[in-house]
């Protein structure tokens, strides 16, 4: 038995950091095959135990820890070993960092505790720190001369019967973690029998220095265990491996069940899964970790055994998710969402990924990550990454959901976590999510628009020149030449850079530019033919010109003027199959210039025959100019695409690129901008047919 002071807290955050191996595994028992262990803060290691439920529209209960073993007398000579020895009342940062990573989950005896105590740097407030962290198995054993706090509870056993039943009772306690909305956690130590949940709030306020205000926070009790029974014969889809993620999506049938492992048969092979790595084949949202509203008169044994506490800012109701192009990955939020208030606080993020067991420190580089709209505005509110929004788990796994929507979506989310934690890139995320989201870069951008600076720049350079001229020789000629200058300048801007375009184009959200670049795909190429004949007049005029002596004279001159007589139009629709490819969105940057190309193949199709003889029907000159364009009614030649709305930087919008146009500022401005956001090409293919015969009708 375990005796502790009632309802004493201590930091979840110390356990943690204690650790000093870990197993990564998947939600549980990852496969049969698993890796060696690997040191704890090695890139990509982090601890997973089984628990947390993957079941449709159902969560199971999180694994408890291990039972803590009693550390023997060699374990203990070692630590004593290990330790600065001295007599200082108080222990190193170093010290207390060394007693604390190996004491995690362990427990001493108290004469052990002692001699640690007696030789170590600061071992009374190790004693100390052993007791208030339960590290004791046998707390009874302490006395006076132990030291002065223990003076302040102590009384000798034989005192009174009352002092007994107090250590008795303590012996029930248990650990009750609370995890805080911002994702902060601590553990505070509670007997379920006569404990309310309001009590250990109030006690978990005074580590989160908040008080629990009913009318502004819920809570919720996780751990209640729910789900789909899957027995044997059931059809499986794999999901939420860290360790061999390329599983993920993978269908197969249960052929052998032992406890809560599962043998399943997959295409390669049979492999051994724990049950939270499979769901029900035909799964569309696996919700992990998810509990009830709690009252704060509830007794905890009436909400079941290893219960967790979930602490939450109330909200409004928000909205069900619509339909759309990433349904599947708004859905999935929305299982995250515990109070349904459409955000997901830091503390329901931690509560998604209980089971990977992650440190503090872990868990605050993944909370950034995922927060991508709050990462603007970090420096200056510090709580807008509290919470994230659908836009931003849309911005990190559409692409991901894009490629692969086999995978479910939660395992795509465990991924993630692997990549932002070193892993780099996964067998279904292409991108290195542990660095920060980053443009093409200024040499890139100089290679795809070198051209168009070199343009505008030698524009600009003239423009002013043709100023610093007129004012010092104070000729019009030159003031001529910087208005044409200027208007050839803006025409150049307007009509021929990309970005242009782009900026008028501009597309917020990854689900309105995917809506964006699929709406041509279900559309037939449009046609627009013109002719215009001509011919050639020779024409006399006459002209007056002066000699260098001052003499006039009359000249008569002869100049080939172009006469244009006849003029000619025709559109229409051809009809045609798409070949295009899925959009799949490159976001490699948080805004992206996608430019789109149009290819006709009119192998099939008696297009240019048609054009052709039309050309040939109303040619009614000598000369004649024929011109077709072919196009797509809905094309955006160039788009602008803001993957996570208001993640624009103040400079970056129309407005402002408008201005630095007009104030010969051009090139400079979008060598800057193309460099900060990425590039994508995407090209619609459509097989073309035969065109109607109405385009040769005569009138």
């Amino acid at each position: 038995a375990r005796s502790t002071l009632p309802l004493k807290c201590c930091t979840r955050r110390r356990r943690a950091s204690a650790r000093t191996s870990a197993q990564m595994q998947g939600l549980g028992a990852d496969t049969a095959m698993v890796p060696p262990r690997a040191e704890h803060g090695a890139p990509g290691s982090f601890d997973v135990e089984g628990g947390g439920g993957g079941g449709y529209a159902g969560a199971a209960q999180p694994s408890a820890p291990p039972m803590p073993t009693v550390m023997s007398a060699e374990e203990v000579g070692a630590l004593i070993a290990d330790l600065e020895p001295g007599q200082a009342l108080f222990p190193s940062e170093e010290q207390l960092r060394k007693f604390r990573a190996a004491t995690a989950n362990r427990l001493l005896w108290t004469e052990h505790m002692r001699a640690v105590a007696a030789k170590a740097d600061g071992g009374v407030h190790l004693l100390r720190e052993a007791y208030e962290r339960q590290l004791l198995a046998d707390p009874q054993a302490l006395v006076a001369e132990d030291g002065p706090w223990v003076q302040a509870f102590w009384q000798p056993p034989q005192a009174s019967a009352e002092a007994e039943q107090a250590h008795a009772a303590q012996a029930f306690a248990a650990p009750v973690i609370v995890t805080h909305h911002d994702g902060r956690s601590v553990a505070v130590s509670a007997d379920p029998s006569c404990t309310t949940v309001g009590q250990v709030l109030q006690q978990a306020g005074q580590h989160f220095r908040q008080a629990f205000d009913p009318a502004h926070h819920s809570v919720f009790a996780i751990g209640a265990e729910q789900g789909l029974a899957l027995g044997i014969g059931s059809f499986v889809r794999v999901t939420g491996l860290t360790q061999e993620e390329a599983l993920n999506g993978m269908l197969g049938q249960i052929v052998g069940q032992d406890g809560s492992q599962y043998d399943v048969a997959l295409p390669s092979s049979c492999r051994r899964l724990h049950r939270d790595n499979v769901v029900v084949h035909n799964a569309a949202v696996i919700a992990r970790n998810t509990g009830c509203p709690a009252a704060l008169g509830s007794m905890l044994s009436e909400l079941g055994a290893s219960v967790r506490l979930l602490w939450l800012q109330r909200g409004q109701p928000a909205r069900p998710p619509a339909p759309g192009a990433m349904a599947a990955v708004r859905f999935q939020f929305g299982a995250m969402d515990l109070d349904g208030d459409g955000r997901v606080s830091a503390g329901e993020l931690r509560n998604f990924l209980w089971n990977l067991h992650l440190a503090d420190e872990q868990f605050d580089a993944v909370r950034k990550r995922f927060a991508v709209k709050g990462q603007r505005t970090a420096d200056r509110a510090p709580c807008s990454q509290e919470h994230i929004e659908v836009d931003d788990l849309i911005y990190l796994l559409g692409r991901p959901h894009q490629l692969h929507p086999e995978v479910p979506v939660d395992a795509l989310i465990y991924e993630a976590v692997v990549s932002i934690l070193g892993r780099r890139t996964t067998a279904h995320i292409d991108k290195d999510l542990s660095m920060e989201d980053h443009g093409v870069g200024y040499g890139q951008a100089f290679a795809e628009h070198g051209c168009s600076y070199v343009v505008s720049t030698l524009l600009q350079v003239a423009v002013v020149v043709f100023i610093i001229l007129g004012l010092a020789c104070s000729e019009p000629a030159f003031f001529i030449g910087t208005g044409v200058a200027y208007v050839v300048y803006l025409v150049q801007v307007g009509c021929c850079v990309r970005l242009t375009r782009a900026f008028a184009n501009q597309t917020n959200g990854l689900e309105a530019v995917m809506a964006l670049m699929d709406r041509p795909r279900h559309e037939d190429p449009v046609y627009h033919w013109s002719v215009k004949c001509y011919h050639y007049e020779t024409r006399t005029r006459n002209e007056t010109v002066r000699d260098s002596e001052g003499n006039t004279r009359n000249v008569v001159k002869h100049e080939q003027v172009r006469v244009d007589t006849y003029t000619a139009f025709h559109s229409g629709r051809i009809p045609s199959t798409d070949m295009t490819a899925p959009y799949v969105p490159q976001t490699q940057a948080q805004q992206t210039q996608i430019n789109t190309h149009l290819r006709l193949d009119f192998t099939m199709s008696n297009y240019h025959m048609m054009y052709t003889a039309w050309c040939l029907i109303h040619k009614r000159d000598e000369y004649q100019e024929c011109t077709h364009t072919e196009s797509l009614p809905s094309q955006a030649t160039s788009c602008f695409a803001v993957w996570v709305p208001s993640s624009v930087p103040w400079w970056m919008r129309g407005a402002w690129y408008w201005a630095a146009n007009v104030f010969l500022l051009s090139s400079c401005y979008r060598w800057s901008a193309q460099a900060r956001i990425g590039t994508q090409d995407y090209t619609y293919s459509k097989l073309c047919y035969n065109i109607g015969w109405n385009a040769l009708a005569f009138f």
